[in-house]
């Protein structure tokens, strides 16, 4: 099962291009998931949304806007992303 969820002050159609291109993702990130017996994997955009596929579609987590997490912080102050 995939999902997208945003932040509440995201604008959707500003994210609609990339999050539809990256839903093309589902399938490697359910593999991950499985592979590593992990509840979910997840993707998060700068754009302030993330996508999720999980092995269980009752169990969803609350979003969080990962662009205020230390992993997310250090990451883009380090350029990993880039």
């Amino acid at each position: 099962m995939q999902f997208v969820r945003a932040e509440s002050n995201v604008d959707l159609a500003a994210i609609r291009n990339e999050s539809e291109l990256l839903g093309n993702i589902q399938s490697l990130m359910l593999s991950i998931a499985l592979s590593f017996n992990v509840q979910a994997a997840y993707l998060f955009s700068e754009l302030g949304y993330g996508i999720a596929v999980d092995q269980n579609s009752d169990a969803k987590p609350e979003f969080l806007d990962s662009r205020g997490r230390p992993w997310y912080v250090l990451a883009k102050e380090n350029n990993a992303g880039a």
